[in-house]
């Protein structure tokens, strides 16, 4: 969010059009955006927000053009290719169209294009919970409410995952 879209969505929420509000309303709204700006800034671990000086690291992956960033990254100074040591340099739309039209560039990284935001699904926490959750649920498809082990052939799951039964292999 932009200081500018704070105002303006300060001024609607109190009743004003931002194009119709005095400026005597817009410097005092500026006024108090600043220095509520300032009280967070001053609380303990805030002052990083300051500059933006902290890092994001991710791998990049061949084949993959589009990554996702976490919510909390506002703006972006630059980004590097850390095996060779590079700065990548931050291109448009326009630029890649005219450049590289068919995307068949390979190899080392140059530039960057940000897209903007865009809603991400969420990912699990780590592999460790997706992993309990499965076994989670394929144990609901296996025990029943008494807690006894109940195997239903009929449930398609089940049948994929069973291997063996009486002593015959089902699954090699």
């Amino acid at each position: 969010m932009t200081f500018d879209e704070l105002v303006d969505g300060t001024l609607e929420e109190i009743g004003y059009a931002p194009s119709t509000a005095s400026s005597e309303v817009i410097a005092r709204i500026k006024r108090r955006v600043n220095e509520w700006h300032r009280r967070l800034l001053a609380q303990p671990g805030h002052s990083r927000f300051l500059k933006d000086t902290f890092s994001v690291t991710f791998a990049s992956v061949s084949g993959t053009a589009v990554y996702g960033l976490p919510a909390s990254v506002g703006r972006i100074n630059g980004i590097y290719e850390d095996t060779n040591d590079v700065k990548l340099e931050q291109r448009s739309l326009a630029w890649l169209r005219t450049n590289d039209s068919g995307l068949s560039a390979s190899g080392t990284p140059e530039a960057y294009i940000p897209l903007g935001i865009s809603a991400v699904r969420a990912q699990p926490a780590d592999a460790s919970a997706l992993y309990a959750r499965n076994v989670l649920d394929f144990l609901k498809l296996i025990i029943n409410k008494e807690g006894a082990l109940h195997v239903d052939m009929e449930d398609d799951i089940v049948a994929a995952c069973l291997m063996t039964q009486g002593g015959e292999v089902k699954r090699k």
